[in-house]
């Protein structure tokens, strides 16, 4: 280990001039348009979106999310940027063949994270203006949204000295103990505040974000981006899995969701058949009347309107825009429940370690 006070010189997108940088938008502009180390003979900077670099850059100083690290082995850049992205609240994008990073969080007129400010709703789509058909929804597996303590191990350095490793573990006080914990290990974060934001943002991910979404639509009118706030309002997919559940032998119906007496219409599927069956499941005193030793999913016909953030925009040959975008939890003002947790608005945190506990 070494300590180096500045590090490569490269082109600093907000200054427009070059120098030392820990900014990651400016080492990914280095890796992309370098044509010794990186990939600049292969890569055209029209296949960039440097305005878009430049904006996430100044998101990435106001929030002091600093890269401070070295690569000392070669890499995918692309699946890397992926990789190293969500550490400093960002994501990858692609917008008509743009390749950028994009902030993860919205934010204020001065680039800080904003928990307080309702998020802006760029378009609304319904079944009347996407293609008929093209709506696909991809829930998350249950495995993938098991609650966990984040232990994020990162490194600090005085002038001149070698660095400290590190080590804070964040968790939601409602959870406790009683989870496991996954280990993260950023060398590159090298500020307590950064380590426990990156923490509180990917317990956020696992508890608020629950499916991906698909649709094409005419590009008509259409000013969007990736990072971009959207409203979907259709009617809701028959399959839900916080709707699932058995009915044992005795009656006694297990869920993922609490079920109260009534009738529910549900698709459902019997050990002595080999095909699924719609009919009404009834309970009654907390016992199933009916169905009994069958598997169910409860059918949610009501039309659902939920805000999605957009992923990734492609355009094909024949000017059909297709929107992947992942669902973005709101509160009753519009706030994003993911930048509210990663500041700690509610205090629903405790923290082990580091130096902000």
């Amino acid at each position: 280990r070494c300590y180096l006070k500045t590090g490569l010189k490269v082109y600093r997108l907000i200054e427009q001039s070059y120098g030392p940088s820990n900014l990651l938008t400016d080492l990914a502009w280095y890796l992309l348009r370098d044509t010794d180390t990186g990939a600049g003979n292969i890569v055209s900077s029209e296949l960039i979106d440097q305005a878009a670099m430049t904006t996430t850059g100044r998101y990435l100083r106001a929030n002091r999310l600093f890269f401070d690290d070295a690569i000392s082995e070669p890499i995918n850049i692309r699946s890397w940027l992926a990789q190293t992205a969500p550490s400093v609240l960002c994501f990858t994008s692609l917008k008509n063949g743009k390749f950028s990073i994009e902030p993860a969080l919205p934010y204020d007129s001065s680039y800080k994270i904003d928990a307080n400010g309702a998020i802006k709703i760029s378009a609304m789509f319904t079944e009347g203006n996407m293609i008929e058909n093209s709506f696909e929804v991809t829930w998350l597996e249950l495995e993938q949204r098991k609650m966990f303590q984040a232990a994020v191990a990162y490194r600090t350095s005085e002038s001149n000295r070698l660095p400290e490793q590190k080590t804070v573990v964040v968790r939601y006080r409602s959870d406790g103990g009683n989870v496991p914990v996954e280990e993260f290990t950023f060398n590159h974060i090298t500020g307590d505040e950064h380590a426990v934001y990156a923490a509180r943002y990917f317990l956020a991910l696992r508890k608020h974000i629950t499916h991906n979404i698909t649709f094409k639509t005419l590009p008509w009118g259409l000013e969007l981006a990736p990072g971009a706030y959207i409203r979907v309002s259709t009617q809701s997919s028959p399959y839900n899995p916080a709707n699932n559940g058995i009915v044992k032998e005795d009656g006694t119906v297990v869920a993922v969701s609490e079920m109260s007496n009534g009738t529910y219409d549900v698709y459902y599927w019997e050990r002595s058949l080999d095909y699924v069956q719609r009919g009404n499941l009834t309970i009654s005193n907390g016992i199933a009347t009916n169905m009994r030793n069958s598997v169910f999913s409860v059918i949610n016909t009501n039309a659902a309107s939920e805000v999605y953030q957009i992923e990734a925009l492609d355009v094909d040959a024949d000017g059909i825009v297709t929107v992947k975008a992942s669902n973005y939890p709101i509160d009753s003002s519009g706030r994003s429940l993911i930048a509210r947790d990663v500041l700690d608005v509610a205090g629903v945190f405790e923290i082990i370690g580091g130096s902000l506990n």
